[in-house]
């Protein structure tokens, strides 16, 4: 259990440094952890959303929805820094 959550921080850490730049790094900064973790497990790890789905214990439709909500929330954010 503690080398999965040691590979889940990884995981996420590893998330937050593809945004070096100020204004993806602070809204990726607004991401949960598992929002981080989902993203980068599919983005960065390349695992399906089954694979996903049984690394975190939840259901295919619920890495879905969680990936789906965080690029919402990315996307949102984005475009309120955009207006300013």
């Amino acid at each position: 259990a503690i080398s999965n959550e040691l590979s889940f921080l990884v995981y996420s850490e590893k998330f937050e440094c593809i945004f070096r730049d100020e204004i993806l790094s602070e809204i990726a900064g607004t991401l949960t952890y598992n929002e981080k973790l989902v993203l980068s497990l599919y983005y960065i790890e390349n695992k399906s959303d089954e694979e996903i789905s049984k690394i975190l214990f939840i259901t295919k439709s619920g890495v879905t929805k969680k990936r789906n909500r965080a690029l919402e929330k990315m996307r949102k954010k984005f475009e309120k820094r955009r207006k300013i």
